[in-house]
């Protein structure tokens, strides 16, 4: 997997605008080598566990509408006011990984940039500035995965009170109004 993506990635570099290498910083190249293989498998199994749960969906969907359709579709609609609650936290995630992907690019391709040129950077004495950049790039990292674990995280944890709220507010309705008799 991974020379499937560098082999194709160092075409293209090949083909580029020299105007484009001189806008890049050289450590940004070495980030997309080094993340693009880990980033096409992760996207390809986000993508299998997505028509997986699509595939389980429409079998368990066609199963509660053989069972009984009111039902069925009362659970839908459960399903659709789920995602509704989870959406903010959803959204909070995806933009916190976003910022922590650009911070990583970033700190990843100044410090390729600054190995290369460590040297002079010491003779000019300039250690204290690059240093205080470099620290301020690490805390917005930081501050990007703390919002991404503590969102990630609380999706988790709400889930499962989510649906039982709602599993508790349908059969409510079920009793209250006898929409299905117990024996």
């Amino acid at each position: 997997a991974f020379l499937l993506v560098i082999i194709p990635l160092s075409f293209a570099l090949l083909r580029a605008r020299w105007g484009f290498f001189v806008t890049q910083p050289a450590g940004q190249f070495a980030t997309a080598v080094a993340g693009e293989a880990h980033k096409a498998s992760a996207a390809y199994q986000s993508g299998a566990n997505i028509v997986a749960g699509l595939i389980q969906l429409s079998v368990y969907a066609f199963m509660a509408f053989l069972l009984s359709w009111p039902t069925a579709v009362a659970g839908l609609l459960g399903g659709g006011l789920f995602l509704l609650l989870m959406h903010r936290l959803i959204r909070m995630t995806r933009v916190a990984g976003k910022r922590q992907v650009a911070l990583i690019k970033s700190v990843t391709g100044r410090i390729v940039d600054v190995l290369h040129g460590l040297k002079p950077v010491k003779a000019m004495a300039r250690e204290t500035t690059l240093l205080s950049y470099l620290e301020a790039q690490t805390e917005g990292l930081n501050s990007a995965q703390k919002t991404e674990i503590r969102a990630s995280i609380t999706v988790v944890a709400a889930q499962e009170p989510v649906m039982v709220g709602l599993m508790a507010i349908g059969l409510y309705i079920i009793l209250s109004h006898n929409l299905m008799p117990f024996s």
